[in-house]
């Protein structure tokens, strides 16, 4: 990091010198102004924070990966070391698609399995009905029967 410049300087305890008046203040509303800045400064620093260990732990896989690829694999061959993301890269692309072909084959056997599954409930509910409305239809036509029956001739 750079030096720190003698405005920067005078920016900052100008800006701390903000945030102890507010802090300090016997209004209400500047004191919960200078709590939700404080808040607001804490949120972005943990932000800062979990964005750095990301970046760390990004970097150090890709380092791991690329031993791996320098023990297993480089020695075998001549190359240059401007030639290892592009290795590894291509390593690692190999593996991710591999990986999803494996995974997307799996995945339409599931919902095949899923979609024959809702067929045969479907059928079945299907029949189901059928059945409860030949049920209803029958009534219907017994009683229409008995109306007949049971009506007066002229």
């Amino acid at each position: 990091m750079g030096t720190v410049t003698a405005i920067e300087q005078c920016e900052q305890i100008r800006r701390e010198l903000r945030e102890l008046e507010l802090k300090n203040s016997p209004c209400p509303v500047d004191r919960r102004r200078a709590e939700k800045e404080a808040e607001a400064r804490a949120q972005e620093a943990q932000t800062a924070q979990e964005q750095k260990n990301t970046a760390n732990w990004a970097a150090w896989v890709d380092h791991r990966i690329m031993q791996y690829l320098d023990y297993y694999c480089l020695h075998l061959f001549e190359h240059d070391d401007k030639d290892k993301p592009t290795i590894m890269n291509a390593a690692i692309g190999g593996m991710f698609g591999s990986e999803r072909m494996d995974r997307r084959a799996e995945v339409k056997a599931a919902i095949e399995e899923e979609r024959q599954s809702v067929d045969a409930r479907l059928a079945a509910l299907e029949q189901a009905s059928n059945d409860r409305w030949a049920v209803i239809d029958q009534r219907i036509l017994q009683h229409i029967e008995r109306a007949r029956t049971c009506a007066p001739k002229h």
